[in-house]
């Protein structure tokens, strides 16, 4: 059953929803051959109104504009590449401004979906295979600095060259020790998407041609005020600099997720027996912590609210429910998933 959810997810992916409204898109083809910027200090946008910061810790001279540019790929056009320093050190792309984006959209459109196209580069370095971070990342964030580990940073992807896997996460309000892994071969163009469902206070990251999903909480404070992309060297100096690509940048405002991404995320919870008389257990097979426990009748009204310790299993009491249907949400620290339950 999970795999054919899994299989709906990347075929309904491709159909664009349709109360999409786009606020930004970007695919370089309008931009110039070569670098990005002047300005490798990350105060004065350069091309695309793209901010450029190198910080090289090992070797300071190295810090250049030379790291952030504007290529040809074949069959593609211009992209955007950005590579890492020699030297120990990091690189930085931020775009600004998602917000005041944001402020413009249609009343009702209140799912924030931003999708990237991403090449996991042609080689990794010659540093081994135990690099402490990753080579790529983007991360969005709620303000415009270039720090990419703090706790206000709302989610993220990582892609680890040398050892061709890619990590999802989202660290604000979400567990950072329990993001989802896929393998991701070198030389390989692959699209990313996030999904911030404001209204429902749910976020996702999808791969959809690995039928990889990520989702958790997000915080009903939460904005998105820019995007950061990221390209680290954490082994010192070398003569091998993997080179990160990105293309096909949207960013848009919709009024719904995917009903396929929600359907996944509940598939990871079992509800038996159901139909049920009396009590009925709430299970799954990734050990996913249960936080609390909601059911609704047809009209909305909350009928029963449980509190968990955290424990992948727990029985609930329906006995005194009236015959029908219900929904029972059932909370994680990363996600809340609903799933039909019915009392005869």
């Amino acid at each position: 059953m999970k795999t054919k959810i899994l299989y709906t997810v990347l075929a309904l992916l491709a159909v664009h929803l349709a109360a999409a409204q786009i606020l930004w898109s970007e695919n370089f083809d309008n931009l110039t051959l070569g670098n990005v910027g002047t300005d490798h200090t990350g105060n004065t946008p350069g091309q695309g109104d793209w901010h450029t910061l190198s910080q090289s810790s090992e070797i300071p001279s190295e810090n250049s504009n030379d790291y952030f540019k504007i290529v040809s790929e074949p069959g593609r056009g211009k992209v955007l590449e950005l590579a890492a320093t020699p030297g120990k050190g990091r690189t930085f792309l931020q775009k600004r401004g998602i917000d005041a984006l944001w402020n413009t959209r249609t009343p009702g459109n209140d799912v924030l979906k931003i999708e990237i196209d991403f090449y996991t580069g042609d080689q990794f370095s010659d540093g081994g295979t135990g690099l402490p971070t990753p080579g790529a990342l983007l991360v969005l964030k709620p303000n415009e600095t270039f720090d990419a580990t703090s706790n206000d940073v709302i989610g993220n992807f990582g892609y680890y060259p040398n050892q061709e896997i890619f990590t999802l996460y989202g660290i604000k309000n979400c567990s950072y020790n329990t993001g989802i892994v896929t393998s991701l071969k070198l030389k390989t163009w692959v699209k990313v998407i996030f999904y911030l469902d404001f209204s429902s206070q749910k976020y996702y990251t999808l791969i959809p041609a690995n039928n990889a999903i990520y989702s958790c909480t997000l915080d009903s404070t939460t904005k998105v005020t820019s995007f950061l992309l990221r390209s680290s060297n954490a082994i010192g100096s070398q003569a091998i600099i993997p080179k990160y690509k990105y293309d096909n940048f949207i960013i848009s405002a919709v009024d719904t997720v995917p009903l396929s991404v929600e359907e996944w995320v509940s598939s990871k919870f079992n509800v038996f027996p159901n139909p049920a008389k009396d009590v009925i257990t709430i299970t799954n097979s990734e050990n996913i912590g249960i936080e609390e426990l909601t059911v609704y009748d047809i009209n909305g009204k909350v009928v029963k609210l449980q509190k968990s310790n955290n424990e992948n299993e727990i029985q609930l009491n329906i006995e005194s429910f009236a015959t029908g249907n219900y929904l029972l949400h059932i909370k994680t620290k990363e996600e809340t998933a609903v799933k039909k339950i019915i009392k005869k």
